[in-house]
């Protein structure tokens, strides 16, 4: 099975795509402030502050201009901030007392000029139209470039512009749920917000070659083209601000936002995407979940009774981690939508596997990779499930535990269930067939951890020593009944050769060529991969050249 790939990208095509977009794609930040001038007519000139207002980010303007009379005129007004075009109400000042305050009772009072009409095509270029209400003042256009700027800043029309001060690194990434038909096919969003920059991208796999398009908080964002790779297809799409080369800015938010991955026959994945940072892995809490503490719930419904279909819920919560987890078994194979309180929360893929059906939806906070954020609290709230529209499964979550947190972290269920979805615990396995006599599931030929083990997907974040601080990259384990594959990806480092360490041990080197570079590990060996002889879960990874160390994680 395919697993985190890099998308070989065809550079030409690439590059005149992300070109086409770049040259439409940004908004207005706070370094779009300073002084605009029209510089055909001596004298004018608008005065533009981004600013915190009651709705958000506004845009607070003084147009210095002339009245009806030929005396010097200055209009003010303040208005919202939506993408790179709108309209700001102005208005003039007339003073019956200098100084003084203003107002009816003070020494002026406000009156109504007009609108004026913001259009901005780059941070150093604006089309500004306006609409006097004075019958004496026409209507016009002014061209205005940007006359200054501030001190040590850099405008890019990106979402690191507008990034706070006191706001730390922050990571997101998450498996996007499917919702359309997308038979073993993924797609993962992520998010990095770091000092000097902000990244989102999406990645798909194992999905028909061919072209989709990344709809975020209802726009279209952009394309993203399938390919076919060693072993399956993938393809990405990555955003950035500021931008580079081969990268589309980022001019959005995806945090917060509803996700889409579409194809030309509707949406096949669908997630909002969690507003919580995180590392390595794992992200900062959620207020809306449930605390954290030592209590299992669990919520069993079987409309048919005995051995029909059954949705299983369990929510634990633990000293350290909140997990909320619905399963379906032996229903007809679709794709469920799960509603909690009324409200739709993602789905549930029901497939075939052996001795009948089972699909399954895990939430966690803090989130995980292959999670999705918990970000509600299902305790005495309404569960459903529904297949085509129509309520197949329907209970009240207790508000009640029932008793502590299961301590085996490797089984949730309370209950001693097995995790394989087929409903039968009584070889003792995870692998679905029933029988463990065979001992070890992990395709490695060891059986001394005394057992099988359950499909298993695990992904950190490579972090930078300090010695690139640009340099990232990410380490990904995953376990599919007695198949093994472990790969390291790296990127933004000098072209080089770098040499992998796992556990302190040297597993190989990674080509680095056009910043990027990546190590492929597989059990049993197959073409193109090292045979993974070794098991990297819990050890330190580490990625060093010539004596330097620049990035380093550990996998769960």
């Amino acid at each position: 099975m395919a697993l985190h790939r890099r998308f070989v990208r065809n550079a030409l095509a690439a590059a005149l795509a992300l070109a086409a977009h770049q040259a439409a794609a940004f908004e207005v930040t706070r370094e779009f402030s300073g002084l605009w001038l029209d510089r055909n007519i001596l004298g004018h000139g608008i005065n533009v502050d981004i600013i915190n207002g009651t709705q958000g980010k506004t845009a607070a303007v003084v147009w210095y201009t002339f009245g009806a009379n030929g005396a010097p005129l200055w209009v003010a007004g303040s208005a919202p901030v939506t993408g790179t075009s709108f309209d700001v109400p102005v208005y003039t000042l007339s003073a019956t007392v200098q100084p003084g305050p203003f107002g009816s009772s003070g020494g002026g009072e406000f009156h109504a000029f007009g609108t004026l009409h913001f259009d901005f095509s780059s941070c150093d270029a604006a089309t500004v139209s306006y609409d006097p209400v004075d019958p004496q003042l026409a209507n016009g256009t002014m061209s205005l470039k940007r006359g200054t700027q501030r001190f040590a800043s850099q405008c890019t029309g990106g979402i690191s512009d507008d990034k706070s001060a006191s706001a730390g690194d922050s990571e997101i990434e998450q498996f996007l749920t499917p919702v359309g038909n997308v038979g073993a096919g993924k797609a993962r969003a992520r998010f990095e917000q770091r000092s000097d920059r902000s990244e989102f991208s999406i990645e798909l796999e194992d999905l028909p070659v061919g072209a989709y398009r990344i709809v975020v908080g209802g726009e279209d964002r952009g394309g993203l083209d399938v390919a076919a790779v060693t072993g399956g297809t993938q393809g990405e799409t990555e955003f950035r601000s500021p931008v580079e080369p081969g990268k589309i800015l980022l001019d959005f938010d995806p945090r917060g936002q509803i996700v889409e991955v579409r194809s030309a026959g509707g949406v096949l994945f669908s997630s909002t995407f969690g507003s919580g940072g995180s590392s390595g892995g794992g992200g900062s809490g959620t207020g809306n979940a449930p605390g954290t503490g030592d209590a299992y719930y669990l919520l069993k419904i079987e409309p048919a009774g005995n051995d029909g279909p059954e949705l299983e819920a369990e929510l634990e919560q633990r000293a350290d981690r909140v997990e909320f987890s619905v399963e379906i078994e032996d229903a007809t194979p679709g794709d469920y939508v799960l509603r909690v309180a009324g409200v739709e929360r993602g789905s549930v893929a029901v497939t075939t596997v052996p001795g009948g059906t089972h699909g399954e939806t895990e939430f966690r906070n803090p989130v995980e990779a292959g999670k999705l954020p918990l970000d509600f609290d299902p305790r005495g709230q309404l569960v459903e499930a529904l297949r085509g529209g129509v309520v197949q499964f329907s209970g009240t979550f207790p508000s009640v535990a029932s008793g502590p947190a299961d301590n085996d972290d490797d089984d949730s269920s309370g209950g001693g269930d097995d995790d394989d979805g087929s409903g039968d615990n009584s070889g003792g396995d995870d692998d679905g067939s029933g029988d463990n006599s065979g001992g070890d599931d992990d395709g490695s030929g060891d059986n001394s951890g005394g057992g099988a083990q359950g499909d298993v997907s695990l992904l950190v974040s490579l972090t930078s020593t300090g010695a690139d601080s640009n340099a990232n990259g990410e380490a990904s384990f995953e376990q599919i009944g007695n198949e093994r594959e472990f790969e390291v990806e790296i990127e933004d480092l000098a072209d080089g050769s770098y040499t992998l360490k796992v556990g302190g041990t040297d597993r190989g080197q990674i080509a680095v060529s056009d910043e990027r570079g990546e190590l492929k590990f597989a059990s049993p060996a197959r073409a193109g991969r090292a045979l993974l002889d070794f098991d990297p879960r819990g050890q330190s990874i580490e990625i060093w050249r010539d004596g330097t160390r620049y990035l380093v994680g550990q996998l769960p």
